[in-house]
C-alpha cells in the first residue's frame, strides 16, 4: 500500500480504523429512495469474500472484509450492487471502494458497497488551478525565489494565480507566465510550508 500512499492522500480516501470511528447516519428502507449521500472511500485488499442468498427476497448479496495496515472494516454488497460488483469484488490486489456507512448503536459499522476499482487504475483529477497567497513583508527574503523552485519542480496542467498581498493595504493579482503546474497534495504541501498553512486555494 506504501507505493499508493500520495494517490490515496489526493483521493481523500480513508483508513480503516478512521471509518471504523465513524458514526454512520440514520437510514430508512424506503421503497424507491435513493441512496444516502454519506460515501466515503476507502483503500484496502478484500478478504473473505462470502457470497450469501437472501431468505427474504431469494436474491444475492455478498459479505467480505476490506483490510488495510491499520485493521479492517467489514464489507456488504446488498442484492442490488451485487450482480454488478460480483467480479470487481475478487480483485486480489489493492482496491479502491467507494460506499455508505451502515451499522447499528453499539456495533462497528459496515461499508455498503456501491464502486469497487483496482487502485492500479484509479485516475487522479487534479485541480484547473490554484490561488497562493504571498505576504510581501515575509520574514523570508528568499521565499519568491523559493516559489519559483517548487513551481518548476513540479510541471503540469494547473493554472497558477500569486496574490501578493500587503495585510490591510491591497492585493495585487499575477499570473506567472510560462508556469503551470501539477497541483497535488505534495505539490500544495510544499507551497504551504513556505507561505503558511492555509495559504493555498483550489479553484476547480
Amino acid at each position: 500500500m506504501d507505493k499508493y500512499r500520495e494517490k490515496l492522500r489526493n483521493l481523500k480516501a480513508v483508513d480503516t480504523a478512521t471509518a471504523c470511528e465513524m458514526k454512520p447516519e440514520p437510514v430508512s428502507f424506503q421503497r424507491g429512495q435513493r441512496e444516502p449521500q454519506n460515501e466515503i472511500q476507502i483503500a484496502g485488499v478484500i478478504t473473505g469474500l462470502k457470497p450469501g442468498k437472501s431468505k427474504r427476497s431469494g436474491e444475492m448479496y455478498a459479505s467480505a472484509c476490506l483490510e488495510d495496515t491499520l485493521g479492517k472494516i467489514d464489507l456488504i454488497a446488498f442484492p442490488k450492487d451485487y450482480e454488478r460488483l460480483q467480479e470487481a469484488l475478487k480483485i486480489d490486489v489493492p482496491v479502491l471502494v467507494r460506499g455508505s456507512l451502515r451499522g447499528e448503536e453499539d456495533s462497528a459499522p459496515k461499508l455498503s458497497v456501491t464502486a469497487i476499482t483496482a487502485l492500479e487504475d484509479v485516475k487522479i483529477k487534479l485541480p484547473e488551478a490554484l490561488r497562493v497567497k504571498v505576504p510581501l513583508h515575509h520574514p523570508d527574503a528568499m521565499l519568491l525565489e523559493k516559489l519559483l523552485g517548487v513551481f518548476a519542480n513540479a510541471p503540469g496542467p494547473g493554472k497558477l494565480l500569486l496574490d501578493l498581498e500587503e495585510p490591510g493595504e491591497f492585493c495585487a493579482v499575477l499570473e506567472p507566465h510560462g508556469f503551470s503546474v501539477c497541483a497535488d497534495r505534495l505539490f500544495i504541501d510544499r507551497v504551504e510550508d513556505l507561505v503558511g498553512t492555509g495559504g493555498v486555494k483550489v479553484i476547480n
